[in-house]
């Protein structure tokens, strides 16, 4: 079962009351939402970032918010929607729309959709493909292979921040705005 709630630049998926993720296109979440915003133990959280060391992303996330993902056993995990909408749209005007795409790929790889059906990388995005045609398709060819990428670029470049970074927790948060 999936539930769905909308919080400012967020949104939380629940399934079957066992897993939650927060995927976020906004940074704004972790540096600025209350702890109790990610209080969802064994959870994730997505978070849109131009750093690609771990270590860079964990350090600027403040202290506070630090524990509470520690303490409820979380998951973090980011990669840079932006770039990627960037490198892909053949349209600049499509960029904006381009990172929900590849938000889409991010929530193919963290949620057990693909795990949990038995599905292959190769079948899951066979049906990826169908949708897009079927959304996209008259649009172009060069839409749809656009789009195509940029859910496998977020399905594929997605890093998660280990535990043993989080757990070494090197010096104080920098807390900036990526």
């Amino acid at each position: 079962m999936l539930t769905l709630r909308r919080i400012p630049s967020v949104v939380l998926f629940q399934f079957s009351l066992r897993l939650e993720k927060i995927l976020s296109s906004s940074s704004s979440l972790i540096f600025h939402a209350p702890s109790e915003s990610l209080s969802l133990p064994g959870g994730a959280i997505f978070m849109q970032s131009h750093f690609t060391d771990p270590k860079d992303v964990w350090n600027r996330i403040p202290e506070h918010h630090k524990k509470t993902i520690r303490d409820k056993k979380q998951h973090v995990y980011f990669v840079d929607m932006v770039q990627i909408a960037r490198e892909v749209a053949s349209v600049a005007d499509l960029e904006m729309r381009m990172q929900g795409i590849v938000l889409l790929g991010v929530f193919l790889r963290v949620t057990p959709f693909t795990s949990e059906s038995g599905i292959s990388d190769e079948a899951l995005f066979t049906g990826v493909e169908k949708a897009i045609r079927k959304y996209f398709g008259k649009r172009g060819e060069r839409v749809v292979q656009d789009n195509l990428q940029a859910v496998r670029r977020g399905y594929n470049e997605l890093m998660e921040i280990s535990k043993e970074v989080m757990l070494a927790n090197p010096g104080k948060s920098q807390v900036a705005t990526s």
